[in-house]
């Protein structure tokens, strides 16, 4: 998930063709071709069912991050991005535990047969355990409004 994510991220932060086609040459010649498959699925503009909502998640930012209401409300004030600022308020995880983004596909096909209060538990599980990008795609992918940074044709 580590590299699917710093790649999103690189890809999001430039509208330059010729350097996103070297992102992905790179992230094609080293990745594992589960998921290669999964992330060119998501590359493609497929999107996923919707899982939870990020309010969900927001709603207990405070008790989740520890920070008081006022501030994760000023910090949603500068980055004006739910899924962002719950991500980056989020701690850090507490171990080296790392999930290929096939293990999250996995996770995420699972939840779609999981009941609600369960669904979310596991979701709060998992967030403790990924960095703070992996966390801010994890959340899109989870609420259905993941974004794809590549144009196809």
């Amino acid at each position: 998930m580590n590299r699917f994510a710093e790649l999103c991220s690189l890809l999001s932060q430039t509208s330059n063709k010729e350097y996103k086609e070297i992102l992905l040459k790179e992230y094609l010649k080293n990745t594992p071709d589960e998921d290669i498959i999964w992330a060119l699925f998501l590359l493609s503009g497929k999107k996923l069912s919707k899982q939870i909502g990020v309010a969900e998640i927001w709603d207990i930012l405070p008790e989740l991050s520890g920070v008081p209401e006022w501030l994760i409300n000023e910090s949603l004030q500068i980055s004006g991005d739910k899924a962002e600022t719950i991500s980056l308020l989020l701690p850090e995880p507490g171990t080296d535990e790392m999930f290929s983004l096939g293990e999250i596909m996995e996770f995420i096909t699972e939840l779609e047969v999981i009941e609600r209060s369960v669904k979310f538990e596991k979701i709060i599980n998992i967030l403790g355990k990924l960095t703070t990008t992996e966390k801010f795609y994890f959340i899109r992918l989870i609420a259905g409004s993941f974004q794809s940074y590549i144009e196809i044709g």
